[in-house]
């Protein structure tokens, strides 16, 4: 194992690389705990490094997004040749019967909680100091943040999971699996230290306290949908309501929907609450699998297609959403060759039961924009928390509350593309509640989020909402597509890595 001030150097070094554009000409110093920790300038570098974990290949740079919209029932892909070509990794994934050796859950695992722990030597390091500097401070903050964030993608993900809070060191090596519900109370606790100790002083680039509000309110509306992990009697939607309402204000929704996607002025406007830095050091590999082939001069693979009830759905409800239908969604384009490419609904005269394309529509908000980019990495940042995440959750919670506010926040959210709510905002809390879940996918697709949103209500909503409909739509195109699993016991959580039970003798 590496000594613990190595440790520190690699937590300095890749903050540097994450965020800043300087070289270094020979090996940094080793520094002590003592030294990063009672330094400002030395503590942000090791922050930075937390940050860099989250820049990964494990986590927003490739993998984990791959993994999140490959299992969460709204997509299939054609990475290894589709699912016709019995691309067994990815057929699995999308048919949410995912296996265990499968590398991407392994590397998804391996990088929270490398995430989890530099965020854990920064929370000691800071803590054994006792400084009173607000920027380090604000570093302690962000820190709880982060191990927050990545202990409830793990909860969620996996379910019962190693709970990791002080600095690896031989003894404590290898851990067991430990309850959800202590998982969950300790995310609670992280995400209120976040909120006491993050104070802006980190500026531009890095999350205020209010992400951690949003984090809470998320944790607490995952709480109030699953009442077997409560562990007292609290009214979790009006706890959700209480840390929604401390972010409601301090952001806005920028004018034109498409240009969050654009990759030129999406970067850290009034909508984002969260979002991972990519920069010329560090970029992002994922637009290289999802952008459009022939699109532009760079190559493009496009690997991940959206199921065609997800694109019939919100062409059904909103039919005049033009901003964010063409923005997610790409049917048809100008190619690079002169001509037109065609995909669903688009059949162009073809016969459906030969083609691929005119079965599944793409995904546009993942690809590059620029037709004159060669490559395709990119410098764009991945949004993970935004504004109108915050607004939709907020009407879903006074939904539940009834506090008589919920269609005020929808239509803050459907003013900015120009449409009314739909008719069933007003057929009751029932039929509100339908739509508001609805509302995620049409806002939010592709972002990170559906895996999540999917599940959050439990198993039986997954299946009427989402495996259901996929296994029985009239459009489903047997040849090419996949069939979702229905077992319950499956399809709800991932297996833990056969890496990491083989590794870990703690965990059976």
């Amino acid at each position: 194992m590496k000594t613990r001030k190595k440790y520190m150097s690699y937590l300095l070094l890749g903050g540097i690389l994450l965020f800043g554009s300087c070289t270094l000409e020979e090996d940094p110093p080793f520094l002590t705990s003592e030294t990063i920790y009672s330094n400002p300038d030395n503590a942000i570098g090791a922050l930075n490094g937390v940050y860099h974990a989250w820049a990964d290949w494990g986590t927003f740079r490739y993998f984990f997004p791959k993994l999140l919209n490959y299992n969460s029932g709204f997509y299939v892909s054609t990475e290894g040749g589709g699912p016709s070509n019995n691309n067994a990794v990815n057929s699995s994934m999308a048919s949410l019967k995912p296996l265990e050796g499968d590398f991407t859950l392994n590397i998804v695992w391996n990088g929270h909680y490398n995430a989890i722990a530099r965020a854990n030597d920064v929370i000691e390091g800071v803590n054994s100091q006792g400084s009173n500097d607000e920027t380090i401070q604000d570093i302690l903050g962000q820190a709880y943040f982060i191990r927050a964030y990545s202990y409830f993608n793990l909860v969620q993900l996996w379910g019962d999971v190693p709970l990791r809070l002080v600095p690896v060191d031989t003894e404590t090596l290898y851990l067991g699996k430990e309850d959800s519900k202590v998982i969950l109370e300790q995310i609670i606790s992280d995400s209120k230290s976040a909120i006491q100790n993050m104070n802006g002083m980190m500026g531009a680039g890095y999350p205020r306290q209010y992400a951690a509000n949003m984090l809470l309110a998320k944790v607490y509306m995952y709480l109030a949908t699953n009442t077997e992990l409560q562990t007292n009697s609290e009214n979790y939607w009006q706890l959700a309501y209480n840390e929604a309402t401390e972010v409601y204000g301090n952001y806005s929704l920028v004018a034109d929907y498409a240009d969050l996607f654009d990759g030129r002025t999406n970067e850290n406007t009034q909508e984002s609450i969260f979002e991972i830095q990519f920069n010329s050091t560090i970029k992002s590999d994922l637009f290289r699998d999802w952008s459009i082939a022939n699109y532009g001069e760079f190559p493009g693979w496009m690997q991940l297609r959206v199921n065609p009830e997800v694109y019939d759905r919100h062409l059904e409800a909103y039919p005049t959403d033009n901003q964010r239908l063409e923005s997610t969604f790409l049917t048809s384009y100008d190619n690079t060759f002169g001509g037109t490419s065609t995909f669903y609904p688009d059949h162009n005269g073809s016969d459906r039961s030969q083609s691929w394309n005119t079965s599944f529509p793409l995904p546009f908000k993942t690809s590059l924009k620029d037709k004159t980019q060669t490559n395709n990495i990119s410098q764009r940042n991945t949004i993970v928390y935004r504004y109108a995440d915050l607004l939709l959750m907020l009407a879903e919670i006074s939904n539940e509350l009834q506090n008589g506010e919920q269609l005020s926040y929808v239509t803050e959210v459907l003013d900015r593309v120009g449409i009314t709510p739909s008719s069933l905002y007003s057929g009751g809390q029932d039929a509100f509640r339908e739509a508001i879940m609805a509302e995620y996918n049409y806002e939010l697709l592709t972002e990170g989020h559906d895996w999540f949103n999917n599940r959050r209500r439990g198993y039986q909503w997954f299946k009427n909402h989402v495996i259901d409909p996929h296994n029985n739509y009239v459009n489903r195109n047997e040849n090419f597509d996949v069939t979702h699993d229905i077992d319950e016991s499956t399809v709800m959580h991932l297996p833990i890595p056969a890496a990491e039970v083989g590794a870990n003798p703690e965990i059976d």
